[in-house]
């Protein structure tokens, strides 16, 4: 387990209300001393490794979350509230689960803007479209203190788990579409395949997670075991959702069954963890054309 979280203040403006010490780097009070307690504070630094992550493609070492703010916007207790998020919703023991850093920066001061502008820019964004304050991590855009309350936890879960166990790093800038949202699909003919979507924060997926596990590696088909593999995909990982929404149209599911958990064969689907439970394995023995997921896909 990782135990050292850093959060990388970025404040440049002066205003009355700060100060500055080795430990709150200018944090307002009394939020830096409360917020010190469950969090090592680290001083301004003038880059940030995401944006060459980005660049080049490459898997980052720490899940990175970025806070745009601006501190004239009105709202004099914007970072206060923004801290006690963090202490809600990501406190030491979920920051711990990956390595992490927080950057925490004001847009209206030089240096933040020339570090928000990077970054929106390197990930293909549309900055007259992003009102601060906003998050930013793995790669997806939350705005206002509310809808960041509501999905930093979540987003935070997931960036590690695409990044520590997935290895994988979503890039907006290079967000697939139509037939290839399934180009890194890896179908073996010979095997049975079924695709499981999930999210992290969804109740009955967590009441489900046991059994996908404990899922046989081989299946009776035909009367012959054939080896089973299950692509787990998080809907709310890079552009899971379009993925998500390509076998809802592909296979015509039905407004009510549009929700994970659900699991897609090659001639069926299954919606919610009771249909999963009881009819998957019966589901998987009826199967006779293995191959019929790819060409439905494809």
């Amino acid at each position: 387990m990782h135990v050292i979280i850093s959060i990388l203040v970025l404040l440049f403006t002066s205003c009355a209300g700060f100060t500055s010490s080795n430990n709150t780097a200018g944090l307002p009070e009394p939020s830096a001393q409360s917020y010190a307690k469950s969090m090592t504070i680290l001083a301004y630094a003038d880059s940030d490794p995401y944006t060459a992550s980005l660049a080049e493609n490459r898997l980052p070492d720490k899940v990175e979350l970025f806070y745009f703010y601006e501190q004239d916007c009105g709202i004099c207790n914007e970072l206060d509230v923004f801290y006690d998020i963090l202490l809600e919703k990501l406190p030491a023991d979920i920051l711990g689960i990956y390595p992490s850093v927080i950057y925490i920066i004001n847009t209206l001061s030089m240096d933040g803007r020339q570090i928000y502008n990077r970054i929106t820019e390197a990930m293909g964004l549309d900055r007259m479209l992003l009102l601060p304050p906003l998050l930013i991590a793995g790669g997806k855009i939350f705005q206002g203190n509310e809808t960041i309350a509501n999905n930093i936890q979540e987003a935070f879960l997931t960036a590690g788990e695409d990044i520590f166990v997935n290895q994988y790093f979503y890039n907006p800038a290079l967000r697939k579409t139509g037939e290839k949202l399934f180009e890194d699909f890896d179908f073996n003919p010979d095997h049975v395949t079924a695709v499981y979507f999930y999210r992290i924060a969804c109740p009955d997926c967590r009441e489900i997670i046991h059994f996908i596990d404990d899922l046989p590696e081989t299946f009776n088909v035909d009367g012959r075991q054939v080896p089973f593999d299950l692509i787990k995909i998080n809907t709310r990982s890079g552009n899971n959702n379009d993925r998500i929404m390509a076998f809802f149209d592909k296979y015509k599911v039905p407004d009510a069954d549009r929700h994970v958990p659900i699991i897609f064969l090659a001639n069926s689907y299954l919606s919610g963890v009771q249909r999963i439970k009881n009819e998957l394995s019966n589901e998987l023995a009826n199967l006779t054309d293995k191959n019929l997921l790819a060409e439905i896909l494809y």
